[in-house]
């Protein structure tokens, strides 16, 4: 069963390591079981037709402005820091765990979730909402500025938080179907429905949902009415904003752990080796297989496990993946720290 890594597939080609190979050696830090999936294959020309999210030999954050507010001192950094520990008022938001589906806008959704999350913060709890990935999905293409928008074919993170400072989202969440929508649903729920990820890897849960359609979802269209037509505000009247400072890019480590920890959540992307799909738990480094794509993933907090310091990080395959949901990432790895971008909302005073 193929995963989608913002709809990079797992594959096994000519001149490219095995599964068999990956399985031999895939060490993951906490000693993560193997398993001996051997299950068909795309080829690199499928997979660079299909990837999702993108990443270049300069990212294109590169080209937005550098965070450089006063933060507190480096010295006053814990060793360890959880979002979801740190800010107690917007803790199911934080550790909310999105499912992509078989749509490649781990992009869309991973900038939703770091939106939700920084909003929830700076209103101290009083607008705790999701908001929509499901129109980033429909909305953000090359008509608004998102020259790699491709609906369930990709996106960039940065894009799409310069996207929400001109056009803004709406309140959306996970999927919910059209008959069961209320008004707790919001303007624009998630447009596909949660999907085993997992099938043919017994060390992970094997949630209750289908297992992933092998073919990418048709996105939705751009619409200025809410699709929810129980949702009592007009799309127009129910969006937000990041404010005039736009999308930042931040520079290094150091601005990283002061930005989560005064701000909160924000969206980094990561190149995914062969052996990422198998991940289950601990500090991960990928040990055998190659690149195959880009991914983009949430950041919440950091810590240090031994000698080994990581990255906390939500994923969008559901909770069945992972450590719950989420993963600790080896810093340094996988390229975590060279494309890692926020915005701040816009919040009335």
């Amino acid at each position: 069963m193929p995963n989608y890594f913002c709809l990079t597939y797992l594959v096994v080609v000519a001149g490219h390591t095995t599964f068999e190979d990956v399985f031999a050696g895939l060490k993951i830090l906490s000693g993560t079981e193997r398993n001996a999936e051997t299950s068909a294959c795309l080829s690199c020309g499928d997979v660079m037709d299909l990837h999702g999210g993108f990443m270049e030999a300069k990212p294109y954050s590169a080209a937005l402005p550098v965070a450089n507010r006063t933060l507190a001192p480096v010295g006053d950094l814990p060793l360890d820091f959880d979002g979801r520990k740190e800010f107690k008022e917007c803790t199911s938001l934080i550790g909310s765990v999105p499912d992509q589906s078989n749509c490649g806008s781990c992009a869309a959704v991973s900038v939703a979730a770091a939106f939700s999350d920084r909003l929830c913060i700076k209103t101290k709890g009083k607008v705790k909402r999701l908001l929509s990935s499901g129109y980033l999905i429909a909305c953000c293409d090359p008509d608004t500025g998102c020259t790699r928008g491709s609906g369930c074919l990709g996106g960039q993170t940065s894009e799409m938080w310069t996207f929400v400072q001109e056009y803004g989202f709406p309140t959306g969440g996970g999927y919910t179907p059209k008959e069961s929508m209320s008004e707790a649903s919001g303007c624009w729920p998630y447009n596909f429905p949660k999907c085993n990820h997992n099938v043919g890897l017994e060390p992970h849960r094997l949630m209750d949902y289908p297992p992933c359609p092998k073919t990418p979802a048709e996105p939705p269209a751009c619409s200025s009415t809410c699709p929810n037509d129980k949702y009592k505000n007009e799309l127009d009247d129910d969006l937000h904003f990041i404010d005039d400072k736009g999308a930042v890019r931040i520079p290094d480590v150091e601005t990283m752990k002061l930005e989560l920890s005064q701000f909160g959540s924000v969206t980094a992307n990561m190149e995914v080796y062969e052996d990422f799909r198998y991940y289950k738990s601990g500090v991960y480094t990928p040990t055998q297989g190659k690149p195959i794509g880009p991914h983009s993933v949430k950041l919440i907090g950091w810590g240090k496990r031994g000698k080994d310091e990581y990255w906390l990080a939500v994923n969008s395959w559901n909770e069945g993946w992972g450590e719950s949901g989420l993963f600790r990432i080896a810093t340094g790895k996988c390229k975590i720290e060279e494309d890692v971008v926020y915005g701040d909302p816009e919040v009335d005073t």
